[in-house]
């Protein structure tokens, strides 16, 4: 696991570096400044699994850095050092949620062994196999992947939360490397949105859900396919046509598929899209609109677009039951998603008690790590035949 160190205080940077050497497993770069850090960083010389940064630092300090990561959407884990009060360490924890960076502790200073060994399990799971390692990959790469049918899909269900019955799967891209291994969307999207490639990997995700769903029960599954659509295949008429003759002519029906439009990218114009939209609902095909939240434009869109789910994002979802702000944007979502007849789906369920304070209030459908994980195609078949419910 690579780990890169960033504190000013040479001292406390050796310390840090001996004290994780001494653990093993550990690959270990150190910088005295986050203005280093950046320049490693995106240089992809050695890019961090996680990096350990001390908050208070002459010129660029802490914050500065953890914004600047979230731009460049890093996807390791941070874990804040400082000697500076809880309720600072607590405000950072806040702030690096805000721009998206995921925060696996922190660390008081003088560091000790026992505070390491009792972080340690929280960056442990970020050695797992759908870990977003960053890789340089060139166009040339990509399109070679895709003729060569190196992406995947996993399968996460989506459960009725008034009666615990299966209503659905999201398909989820993954990148079998040959050299890097399973990789998950959060190494290749943007790169692939970039490159030009967006629509030929979402046909080839179309192509692995429709074999997928005749494999696991015969031509009719009994439950809906959500497919993620960027907002760029949504300017191209002829892709999006392409994709609903894929569909249809496989013999499944368009009322079983539903397009989840996600805003990695915002197009300038929106007079496309907003045709194609109406279009697909013409055919009987079926639209959410994912994340809600997280982009400041999507509260106009529920009016103007034809969405038929409305998908909370996950960072509103966790400690919904206990945190009084998360309690208040859930309660005006589900008013919202009752005005415009929109289903409302909890995503990132991982725990019971968020997931009693969903059932209870309301909230048509829920999907997470509690119900169950994105899976292979035919982990999913067992799942399903196995599936209980969930208590």
């Amino acid at each position: 696991m690579k780990a890169l160190i960033v504190d000013d205080d040479h001292f406390s940077l050796k310390l840090l570096a001996s004290q994780l050497r001494q653990r093993g497993g550990y690959v270990i770069e150190s910088c005295d400044s986050a203005e280093h850090a950046l320049e490693l960083i995106r240089s992809k010389a050695f890019y961090p699994d996680i990096i350990f940064l001390d908050l208070n630092m002459p010129g660029m300090d802490g914050p500065e850095l953890i914004g600047l990561l979230g731009k460049m959407e890093y996807r390791g884990g941070l874990v804040l050092v400082s000697g500076y009060s809880k309720r600072i360490l607590h405000a950072t924890v806040e702030l690096s949620k805000e721009h998206q960076v995921s925060i696996l502790g922190y660390l008081e200073k003088p560091v000790s062994p026992a505070q390491l060994d009792a972080l340690s399990q929280n960056w442990r799971l970020l050695d797992g196999n759908e870990r977003d390692n960053a890789f340089f990959f060139t166009r040339a790469e990509f399109m070679a992947a895709i003729a060569n049918r190196e992406f995947v899909n996993h399968y996460q269900p989506k459960i009725s939360l008034s009666d615990n019955r299966v209503t659905g799967v999201e398909a989820l891209v993954r990148w079998m490397h040959p050299e890097h291994g399973l990789m998950g969307p959060g190494q290749f999207i943007s790169l692939a949105e970039q490159y030009g490639c967006i629509n030929a990997l979402t046909r080839l995700v179309v192509e692995n859900a429709l074999q997928d769903r005749r494999r696991w029960k015969g031509d009719e599954a009994g439950f809906s396919m959500s497919i993620n659509i960027s907002m760029l295949s949504l300017s191209s008429m002829e892709f999006m046509d392409g994709i609903c003759r894929q569909i249809t002519e496989s013999g499944c029906a368009p009322e079983d598929f539903i397009f989840e439009v996600t805003e990695s990218r915002t197009l300038d114009d929106q007079r496309q899209p907003l045709e194609i939209m109406i279009r697909l609902k013409l055919q009987g095909f079926r639209l959410a609109i994912d994340d809600f939240g997280t982009v400041y434009s999507n509260l106009s869109k529920l009016k103007d677009y034809p969405f038929d789910e409305l998908k909370l994002d996950r960072s509103f979802i966790d400690g919904v039951s206990t945190a009084k702000s998360k309690f208040g944007f859930y309660h005006a979502c589900l008013a919202l998603a009752g005005e415009y007849d929109m289903t409302l789906v909890a995503e990132g369920i991982e725990n019971r008690q968020d997931l009693m304070f969903l059932k209870e209030s309301g909230c048509d459908l829920g999907q997470g790590y509690l119900i169950a994980r994105p899976m292979a195609a035919e982990a999913l078949g067992k799942w399903l035949a196995e599936y209980r419910g969930v208590i």
